[in-house]
């Protein structure tokens, strides 16, 4: 006896459902509503100047901006901080190093960073401005390892992509790179969950970008001020 609940089929059909939801669900049907209210629902309006991303968390696509960071290891002091509409990571990296130059007058000897920040020309430039990178080539979950750095010194004869992540093989390169999570993910994390600063009040990239900053400056004064240090008297 045929179960009405589902709908039949042809085994020859090429889609198991209509393509036009019209020939599915009947007139008047709830999803109807749903579907011309989404349809009617524009979501740029709340902040024009903000792009749909990608979220790290939930996976699910929302009207966002990408906020950047960079941060000293040792004291987690931040040296650099910045808001930008692109998803990706890589156009990201040179900002932040000239950021730093800017802010610190000094370059960092070492970068430890995210694999969504390699590139070729971003390993480049760091070594160009005499900083030795340490990005990964491809994300490492917290769970895998790096693999066995093959026996012997490193050839000369290898390029700078090539040397770096036969660096990060290395005993002390995995170690270099395991520094982020004492840096830059700690103090994520210690502005999302300890402060619960997780969603921009503000409107527009301008707004947005500075809000962010003031987050940062007050994350740097309570690292000093926990460390006992002062802050440098102005000029």
């Amino acid at each position: 006896m045929r179960d009405h609940r589902f709908k039949g089929y042809d085994p020859d059909q090429l889609l198991l459902l209509p393509p036009d939801l019209r020939l599915w669900l009947p007139e008047g049907h709830l999803a109807w509503f749903v579907s011309d209210m989404v349809d009617g629902l524009d979501l740029s309006r709340t902040d024009p100047e903000g792009h749909i991303m990608k979220g790290n968390a939930t996976k699910s696509f929302e009207q966002a901006y990408n906020a950047q960071l960079a941060v000293d290891c040792a004291p987690q002091i931040i040296l650099s901080a910045d808001v930008t509409q692109q998803a990706n990571d890589k156009n990201q990296l040179v900002p932040l190093m000239e950021q730093i130059e800017a802010n610190t007058g000094q370059i960092p000897d070492r970068m430890p960073v995210d694999s969504g920040y390699f590139s070729a020309e971003n390993v480049e430039s760091c070594m160009n401005n005499y900083i030795e990178p340490f990005i990964c080539r491809d994300r490492i979950k917290h769970s895998e390892r790096f693999p066995a750095a093959p026996k012997g010194r490193i050839p000369q004869t290898l390029g700078c992509v090539e040397r770096m992540c036969r660096k990060l093989m290395t005993k002390e390169g995995r170690k270099t790179y395991s520094k982020r999570k004492e840096s830059v993910e700690a103090v994520i994390g210690q502005i999302k969950h300890v402060r619960g600063f997780r969603r921009f009040l503000l409107r527009g990239l301008e707004k947005v970008r500075a809000e962010w900053r003031l987050i940062c400056l007050g994350h740097n004064v309570l690292k000093m001020w926990r460390s006992g240090r002062s802050l440098p008297a102005s000029a």
